[in-house]
C-alpha cells in the first residue's frame, strides 16, 4: 500500500510539473517529486536491491532497476558501490561511502557541523 501511495503521489507531482502555468505550483511539484523520489529510493529500491520484496530475484532486480532509472540514477553503479562499500564496512569512518554522501545529515556523532 505504501508503494502505491508514494508512486501515485510521485506520478501526480510529475504530471503537475508539465501541466501547470503557475510558478508556485511548478515549484511545489518539483519539491514533492524530489522528496518522493528519495522516499522511493530509500524505501523500495534499496529493499528490491537486497531481494527482500518479492520471492523472485529477477522481479526484485527489475523493480530495482526501474525505480533507479525513473529517478535518473544508474542502478547497477549504485548497487556496486553500496555492496562494496557499505556492506563491506558498515558505518566505519573513511570506509563506508554512505557516510560521506551528503553534509545535510550527520551520520557520525563526532563529525564536523555544517551550515
Amino acid at each position: 500500500m505504501k508503494f502505491i501511495f508514494y508512486f501515485a503521489l510521485m506520478a501526480i507531482s510529475y504530471t503537475v510539473i508539465f501541466y501547470t502555468n503557475n510558478v508556485f505550483v511548478l515549484f511545489l511539484g518539483f519539491v514533492m517529486f524530489g522528496v518522493l523520489s528519495v522516499l522511493m529510493g530509500f524505501n523500495f529500491a534499496h529493499d528490491l536491491c537486497h531481494n527482500t520484496v518479492f520471492k523472485n530475484n529477477k522481479l526484485n532486480n527489475l523493480g530495482f532497476i526501474a525505480i533507479y532509472t525513473m529517478l535518473g540514477a544508474h542502478a547497477e553503479a549504485w548497487k556496486f558501490r553500496h555492496i562494496r562499500s557499505h556492506h563491506y564496512a558498515p558505518n566505519v569512518k573513511d570506509y563506508d561511502s554512505d557516510l560521506q554522501i551528503t553534509q545535510l545529515i550527520r551520520a557520525e556523532p563526532g563529525s564536523d557541523h555544517s551550515w
